[in-house]
């Protein structure tokens, strides 16, 4: 999104529809009372194209951005994967493959982008947010609530800006020291503008260490839209005959 209108539409404090929610034992499709991490990931750029180019153009791109992405967090063990537009709302169960993920998702947005030589033709992705928490509740009608959702979409959609990744400081608290983020870096931030709380979170960038999963998810992914293709060239052939 082009910014104004997010907290609007993902307030930041869901209490009052959250207890509605456990109350309704009926609504509820999975709680997990547990510890999970929640990564919201926002496009840039809807109102601008969409003006300029029509609906269609803006569709295709968030199409490219999910064929890239989704293959990404599968990888790193997604509990659940919701598309909500221009979003994405995954849930891990640790933030540090939250954080992996979000770090392989953006450079491989980042190398895509490169190749497309007309900006207006690049899928952006303006920002990452991640929050930690407990007692997040996935409702039946596939809606995400909780702390850590509320957490995640005030960073990805309200205070990530040039497609930072910005993470609440108890998830870069836990990543700070493990082996696979010995070459990431942690930029502190207070959120004390537009409606923040002054929670600190930081803007995490660099590279991941040892083994990543990027290219081998995606080429899977590739690979199996490739053969769904064939198959149904096939059948329709067949049909056809």
């Amino acid at each position: 999104d082009d910014g104004g209108g997010a907290s609007g539409r993902h307030p930041l404090k869901h209490s009052e529809t959250l207890a509605n929610l456990v109350n309704r034992e009926d609504a509820i499709a999975t709680r997990y009372e547990s510890e999970v991490t929640v990564l919201v990931t926002d496009m840039s750029g809807f109102t601008r194209l969409t003006r300029k180019y029509g609906i269609i153009h803006f569709a295709s791109l968030i199409l490219k951005m999910r064929a890239i992405c989704r293959p990404i967090y599968e990888a790193y063990g997604a509990l659940y994967i919701l598309t909500e537009a221009d979003n994405f709302l995954v849930l891990f169960s640790t933030p540090e493959d939250a954080v992996a993920a979000a770090i392989e998702a953006k450079t491989k947005m980042n190398e895509y982008t490169a190749t497309v030589a007309e900006k207006d033709f690049q899928p952006i992705i303006g920002g990452y947010g991640i929050g930690l928490g407990r007692d997040t509740i996935l409702g039946k009608n596939h809606m995400l609530f909780g702390e850590a959702r509320d957490v995640a979409f005030r960073l990805g959609e309200d205070v990530a800006a040039d497609s930072d990744i910005c993470v609440d400081h108890e998830v870069y608290d836990r990543i700070r020291d493990m082996p696979q983020f010995a070459k990431v870096k942690g930029e502190r931030r207070i959120d004390d503008e537009d409606g923040g709380d002054g929670r600190v979170h930081f803007v995490v960038s660099g590279k991941l260490s040892g083994r990543l999963k990027a290219d081998k998810a995606i080429a899977a992914a590739n690979a199996a839209a490739a053969k769904a293709t064939d198959e149904f060239g096939v059948f329709t052939n067949h049909m056809l005959a």
